[in-house]
This record gives C-alpha cells, structure tokens and sequence, in this order.
C-alpha cells in the first residue's frame, strides 16, 4: 500500500469518527432542548452546562423532570418506574421548599379503614396548613367519598408483616411526601390504624419542629438476631433494631428513599426467622449514616409488659379507656426496650435547636410520647368521650 492511500484511509477514518462526534452531540443538544408554553424551542443551558461539568440534576433532563403536580394516584405512571420515583424524590428533597409553614408529613400505614378517624378528624381540625396526609393501604382500597381520608390514598403494593414489602411501602410513602412540592413537608411521621393521638396537634407540632433529632429507636438487638452475614457492606456489630413507628427529619427521609447498598443487602440476606427487616434495615441504616442525628427512640407509646405472655403488645379495647390511662401514657418520661440487651429504663432525651435537654441537665424530665398504639376498632368511641381536655383536642 502506498503511502497516498494510507493517507486517504486515515483521512477517511478522521471523517467518521468527526462525523459520529458530532452525531452524539447534535443528539445531546437535542435531548437538552424544551418546549416552553408559547411552543417555542428552547435551550435548556443549565442542563447542558451541568452535563458537561457531571454537575447536573437530574430534574434539569427530559424523561425523568419531575412531574408538575401529578394526581398522587397517577404519580408511579408519570415516573415510569418505583426506583425512578424514588430517585426523584431524593432531588425533590435537595431542592427549595414552597414557602409557608413548614409541614408534618403523617404517613398512614394500614391495610384498610382507618378506625379512629373520627379521633384524627378532631386533631387535625383548624391545622390544616401545618399538615400533609398520606396512606399506603391495600391495592385497589379506597376511603369512602365522605371519609375524612379520601383522596389521601397512594398507589399501593401488597404488604405482609415482617416482610422486606413493609420497608417497600414506607419508602413509597416518603418519596409521595417528598414529591408533593405544593407543600413544605419537613417532618414524616409513621403512624397504623391502631395508633391515636394522645397530644394537641399544637404540641406535636412545636415538639417536632423544635427537635434537632429524628425519633428513631435504633439500638443494638439480642444476640440471637446476630444471625446472618452483613459483610462487606457493613460490621455486624453495627446492626440495629427498633420500632418501626418514626418520625424523621427531611434530611434522613432523603437518604431512605436514595439509599441502595445496604437496602439490597438487607432484601438478598435479612430472611431468616431472627431478622426482621421492617424494624432494622432504616434503623440500621440511619445509625451507620448519622448516628448522631437519630435520638435512639420513639414518640410512638406502646405496652410491652405482656410480651413474655404473648409476643405481642397489649391491646387496648373499650374496657381499657379511661383519662388514668391517658395521663398515664402523657406523663411518661422513661422507655423501656424489651428487644435489646440492656433492659434498664432509660430517660427519653430531647435535643432541641438550641439545647440539649436530659435528666442530667434539668430537673424536669423530658415527656416521651406523642403517640400511642394498639388501640382497637371497639374502642373509638370510648375514647371520643374523653373530654377534649384529656387528650388534649
């Protein structure tokens, strides 16, 4: 070959690679180009320059922008895909807040009908811009048209107890919280339909939005729950266990819904009867993450005294009701944790915006509960004839 054709192939192969070159980038521009409501074309430079620089949003590209409001019962088909909304939500968190008041997210975990709703009715009344409702309850499931919980409902997927699909749908109800950018979600609060209030929504609120902690019990669990390999993603020794009833700041709800590692870890291993992956995989996640971001317990109140007896909390039904029990629950301000090594009642601790308060630095200890379950069906209307002066509202 002479040396005029080798200079004619080189000069050919320059000519397709120029040329494919700019294929990818006329392709790029392309992609980074929108249409505003007047119809006209137009470039879309932030995304482009942010693509350039590995700097981008993922909000700033077409097929996977954020959905403008969508129905919250059309918002898994406006993503595509649950992983694809739970990645936008994780930009939805890192994004700017609508202004207003901030929010408490309260995110409803039940199966069907929510059977105090005639009790939340009455906490929520007159609050209706410091709160946001959300709730996973069984596919297909819809709260009657009078209900003071329609239209609140989320797409849904089948959940059993104990399963990983319980940590499925309250990463679902987070990311739906965190999407819904009309309103300034800042705290999500997990309740069921056995919970009730036994605060003023006056109190939750400032009791929340003065807490420079999430509200999540994350403590080291009994030694038989040690039962299975956690290496490499993380040391069994930093496996942890509590309630699944928290309540979390906007930040740590952002690493929940984004968080991916230890989640496929945890849904590959955290089968075996000793693992629970509903009260370990966010526990053990957040404690490895920010261990001191979490206050290491609940505002949720329940009764573990008879769990040697059953396994089970206690059961409150209408017998059970009565403003001893309620003064009961909203005076505590010792847990105790049935699940862990060290039984020894504990001081619930409270670090606000400013201070720090526990029993060591003031006199007065810190109230514990915000919340309370398991409240049965038969017991509404009991507790609808408690005088608002007991529980508050």
């Amino acid at each position: 070959m002479t040396s005029l054709d080798i200079s004619s192939t080189k000069n050919v192969v320059r000519s397709w690679v120029c040329w494919l070159l700019l294929t990818s980038l006329a392709m790029v521009i392309i992609a980074l180009v929108v249409s505003d409501s007047s119809s006209k074309l137009k470039f879309n430079w932030r995304g482009f320059s942010g693509l350039l620089t590995g700097s981008y949003n993922r909000s700033n590209l077409p097929g996977v922008t954020l959905c403008q409001q969508p129905s919250r019962l059309h918002l898994l088909k406006c993503y595509g895909s649950e992983r694809e909304m739970l990645l936008s939500a994780r930009d939805s968190a890192q994004g700017t807040l609508q202004p207003g008041s901030p929010r408490i997210a309260f995110l409803f975990l039940v199966r069907r009908f929510i059977p105090h709703e005639p009790l939340w009715r009455r906490f929520f009344a007159a609050y209706d811009d410091l709160y946001s409702i959300y709730v996973h309850a069984k596919p297909g499931f819809k709260f009657p048209k009078k209900s003071f919980f329609s239209g609140r409902e989320i797409p849904s997927k089948p959940v059993q107890r104990f399963s990983f699909n319980v940590v499925d749908a309250m990463r679902r109800l987070i990311a739906n919280a965190l999407l819904d950018t009309s309103v300034p979600n800042t705290w999500f609060v997990f309740v069921c339909e056995s919970t009730i209030p036994v605060r003023s929504f006056p109190y939750v609120y400032n009791y929340l939005m003065n807490s420079n902690l999430s509200f999540v019990e994350s403590l080291p669990p009994l030694r038989s729950y040690y039962s299975w390999n956690t290496l490499p993603e993380f040391p069994r020794r930093k496996l942890r266990k509590g309630e699944l009833w928290m309540a979390l700041q906007r930040r740590h709800a952002s690493m929940v819904v984004a968080e991916s590692t230890l989640y496929t870890k945890f849904k590959k291993k955290c089968k075996k009867v000793r693992c629970t992956p509903d009260e370990q995989y966010i526990q053990t996640l957040l404690a490895i993450k920010d261990p001191t971001g979490i206050s290491n317990r609940t505002i949720m109140y329940v009764d573990w005294s008879k769990h040697q007896e059953s396994g089970s909390p206690v059961s409150y039904t209408k017998k059970h009701i009565s403003p001893h029990l309620i003064h009961k629950i909203q005076k505590k301000t010792v847990r105790l944790h049935v699940h862990r090594k060290d039984t020894t009642p504990q001081y619930c601790n409270y670090k606000s915006l400013t201070v720090e308060y526990n029993v060591t630095t003031q006199k007065q200890p810190i109230i514990c509960f915000l919340f309370a379950r398991k409240f049965t069906k038969d017991a509404t209307t009991a507790l609808q004839r408690l005088a608002p002066a007991i529980l508050g509202y």
